[in-house]
């Protein structure tokens, strides 16, 4: 299983969206990784927000996202 390191700000945006949840449940869900498992997950985002998503590192099958 590889590494994952997430800001704190990431964290507690996390913990805050959970909803009782594993953080890995959260992030999935946040990202709708379920309704797309198998496929390719491809994310645009402006370059102010590409800043808020550094750090998060999903799976190793997944690209990572970063800023």
């Amino acid at each position: 299983m590889p590494s994952v390191f997430l800001s704190s700000d990431t964290v507690e945006y996390l913990k805050r969206n959970s909803n009782n949840q594993s953080m890995d449940s959260t992030v999935r869900r946040l990202l709708n990784l379920d309704k797309n498992k198998g496929k390719l997950v491809k994310r645009q985002f402006g370059k102010n927000q590409a800043s808020t998503y550094r750090g998060i590192y999903l799976d190793h099958n997944l690209p990572a996202l970063h800023g």
